[in-house]
């Protein structure tokens, strides 16, 4: 599946209540990314995604 002409999703990486998580490349860099496809689109949806986008910042070191 190719999202937007730019993404290849491959494998799913897990799945939950809240949503799905795919294996994804840059077909024009190869660099890979997680892709997340949620359920359901709410305002908490948003609220939840920025609070994820945080954490992983964190975990990058770049939430400073």
């Amino acid at each position: 599946m190719h999202l937007d002409d730019k993404i290849l999703l491959a494998d799913i990486i897990n799945a939950g209540s809240f949503g799905d998580i795919y294996m994804g490349k840059d077909i024009n860099t190869g660099i890979e990314y997680a892709v997340k496809f949620d359920k359901n689109e709410t305002p908490r949806t948003q609220k939840n995604f920025m609070k994820e986008y945080k954490i992983m910042q964190e975990i990058e070191g770049k939430g400073k």
